[in-house]
């Protein structure tokens, strides 16, 4: 006979422990079909657009300094310092040759009130009473004084070397430039305070010309380390008062005495280079001509730009 539903049954199967686990794993392994699926169906999707970093732009790049454009720099500087045009110290001007010339090598007698010239320069001697001695205690006597002249229209390094025959006593001293001259300066500097029969006498005239930059920078040299005559060199005065700070002196020696370099060496490097930035090396000479580069470096220091 068959069976009817009875109370409290209803139409769908009874559910055993059996299905409801077969059911549990078919849902779960739908869901991990279906996680799986998104996850890589998104690498066909375009990427993600990035917000652009800020880029910082630059109208110019940066520029390596090089010792020419340092070079100039100073050059600039002073002439501005110095109230030099500055087109003037523009480097094909500086680069140029410095005229050399020894006007007088010999000996000759100066005598007093007879002057001497050369191309350049008039020189004449006097006799003047000056007064030496402390303060309270001075004592007013006859000194002889040279006046030199010069008589173009150039920037002039100079040098007037003189020599005193028989006894020259401590002397006054008159400050003066005793490196350079301006166009058409005249200056007087003691040569000595005589005591008895003596002759001053003249044994070289040597001069270069400058330009006006040049003009300043030989007269912050100290005429000693040049082995200038400290008689007549000194009382050396310097426009504006700015010495060279640093002077390699021992260089200069060295220079001089083994390796054969002299005066117009050392004043055709530093017309060029100022004296607190660039030193005097041992190799250095006089070019007519001038200069291929600026600033001047010896043999082993070309390379390095």
């Amino acid at each position: 006979m068959p069976r009817t539903a009875s109370s409290g049954e209803g139409i769908l199967p009874q559910v055993t422990p059996t299905i409801l686990k077969v059911v549990l794993l078919v849902g779960g392994l739908a869901l991990i079909f279906l996680t799986t699926t998104l996850i890589y169906s998104t690498s066909d999707l375009p990427p993600a657009k990035i917000p652009p970093k800020d880029v910082i732009r630059t109208t110019a790049l940066v520029k390596k300094v090089t010792p020419t454009d340092a070079f100039s720099r100073v050059l600039r500087r002073d002439a501005k310092e110095w109230g030099i045009d500055r087109d003037d110290v523009a480097l094909d001007i500086i680069r140029r040759g410095h005229p050399h010339y020894i006007e007088f090598s010999g000996d000759l007698v100066i005598e007093p009130g007879k002057p001497f010239e050369t191309t350049h320069l008039k020189l004449t001697t006097r006799l003047e009473k000056i007064a030496v001695g402390e303060e309270g205690m001075e004592l007013r006597t006859d000194h002889v004084v040279m006046q030199i002249e010069n008589k173009s229209d150039r920037y002039l390094a100079y040098r007037v070397k003189t020599v005193v025959e028989g006894k020259c006593g401590s002397k006054a001293v008159f400050a003066h430039n005793a490196m350079a001259l301006k166009p058409r300066e005249t200056l007087s500097r003691t040569e000595c305070l005589p005591k008895g029969p003596g002759e001053l006498r003249l044994r070289r005239v040597e001069i270069m010309e400058l330009r006006q930059l040049g003009y300043y920078y030989i007269s912050r040299i100290d005429p000693e380390r040049l082995f200038m005559d400290p008689r007549t060199t000194e009382g050396h005065q310097i426009p504006f008062d700015k010495p060279c700070k640093m002077l390699p002196w021992r260089s200069i020696h060295q220079a001089v005495k083994k390796g054969g370099a002299g005066w117009r060496d050392i004043i055709d490097y530093y017309a060029r280079h100022n004296c607190d930035k660039y030193f005097f090396f041992p190799a250095y000479r006089y070019a007519q001509g001038g200069l291929k580069g600026l600033p001047a470096r010896a043999e082993g220091d070309k390379a390095k730009k």
